[in-house]
Parts: structure tokens; sequence; C-alpha cells
């Protein structure tokens, strides 16, 4: 029996993870940028040449030995037919996109579908103005923040579901205006789970300086500190529609 943990290693070394190369393909000999190093086992081709079919995938047939196992055979396969660069579908003014469909006015962009103007991020579903950025679904104007739905102007989040204008939240769901909360729902105007004005609100957000590095270093603390105090349950799941999301820790 193999464990969980071993069978998610192994799914993820076969998979590029999040970085770019440059190397030269090995069918063209020109520089291309890639998700596969130059140090990889099998060759590599250049998106749009292995896209053209200006290779035959057959050139690499080999003959099947019944003698011998079919994993050792297949990994031989592996080792000598092309594989492409990165794989793509209507990209438009990006750069260095992988796994990715239908991506506009990006760069470094991982496993995502329907982006425009985001940026170092992965695994995005229908979201626009996005900076590093992991599994969010519907969400605009976001920086910082894994594991969220349907939010917008969220940043240092986690695990939020229809938050907005909001700085460090951990699991919480549709809540405005708030700053280091942790299990907050239908909450507007909360700092550290209490409830303030909107004077207070203002007053506090600009004394913990998000925009300045020494400040926002303390604020990170102040609220990972804070956010240890309270149990997160094991699974996160939003359901909108035909639209079924979860993650487990």
């Amino acid at each position: 029996v193999i464990l969980p943990e071993e069978r998610i290693r192994r799914y993820l070394s076969f998979l590029p993870a999040t970085n770019f190369f440059k190397r030269n393909c090995d069918l063209t000999k020109n520089e291309i940028v890639s998700a596969y190093s130059k140090n990889t086992f099998f060759p590599v081709s250049d998106f749009e040449y292995w896209k053209a079919g200006k290779f035959n995938a057959e050139d690499y047939s080999l003959d099947f030995n019944i003698s011998r196992t079919f994993v050792e055979q297949l990994q031989e396969l592996w080792q000598v037919v092309p594989r492409p660069s990165v794989v793509n579908e209507s990209i438009s003014e990006s750069l260095n996109i992988h796994n990715s469909v239908d991506i506009k006015n990006s760069f470094w962009i991982f496993n995502s579908f329907n982006l425009s103007d985001c940026l170092y991020s992965s695994n995005l579903f229908e979201c626009r103005n996005c900076v590093d950025c992991d599994q969010l679904y519907l969400s605009d104007n976001c920086y910082e923040s894994v594991h969220c739905f349907d939010c917008s102007n969220l940043f240092y989040s986690t695990q939020c579901a229809s938050c907005k204008d909001s700085y460090f939240l951990s699991n919480c769901s549709n809540c405005e205006h708030c700053l280091c909360c942790v299990n907050l729902e239908n909450k507007q105007y909360y700092v550290f789970n209490k409830k303030v004005s909107p004077e207070e609100y203002r007053k506090l957000k600009e004394e913990m300086g998000f925009y300045a590095s020494p400040l926002l270093d303390l604020a990170k603390d102040r609220f990972q500190d804070f956010s240890k105090k309270f149990p997160l349950p094991h699974l996160f799941a939003y359901k909108e529609s035909e639209l079924f999301m979860h993650t487990v820790a």
C-alpha cells in the first residue's frame, strides 16, 4: 500500500513546478523558455514547433519486447520522444505561461484558466488583476492570497469566500473592511476579531502601515501569532452553482 504522501510525491515528480528555464530546443537548437530545465532526461521541443507537427512521433517508436516489463520499456520511450516546452491555448500578450488556457496580458502563470492582468500565480480560475496568488476562483485585485473564492481587493489572506477590501483574513466568509481576523462570517469593520467604527478602522489600517515594508512585516508576525489562537477546519469547501472546490489540509 502506498501512503497518500508518497502518491502525491510521485504525482508531482511528473509535473513541472512553478519555474521557467532558458535552454535550447533539442529539435531546432533555438533558445527557448521552457518549464523543463536543460538537465531533463528527455528531449524538449519549442512549443510552436511541436504544435505545428513538424516532426513525426512515430519516428521514435520502439518494438515491444514481451520478455521485458512494460514499465521499463515505457520509460525508455519517455526518454526519446520530445515533449513541448510548455502547453497552452489562447494566450495573448503574455509571457512565461504554462498549462493554461485563455490568458491575457499576464506573466509567469501556471495551471490557470481565463485570466487577465495577473502575475506570478498558479491555479487561478477566472481572475483579474491578481499577483502572487494560488488557487483563487472568480476573484479580482488580490495579492498574496491562497484558496479564496469570489473575493475582491483581498490581501495576505487564506481560505476565504466572498470577502473584499480586507487584509490578513483566515477562514472568513462574506467579510468587508476587516483586518487580521480569523473564522468570521458576515462582518464589517472588524480588527483582530473585534468590532470597530469605520473611523477607528481607517486609523488602525493607517497605523499598521501595509504599504511600508518594516510595518508590513510586523503586521504579518502579529497576525500569525493571533491566528494560532483559533482552530481551523481540516476542510475548506465552497459551492456556487456548479463550481465546487475544496482543499484538505
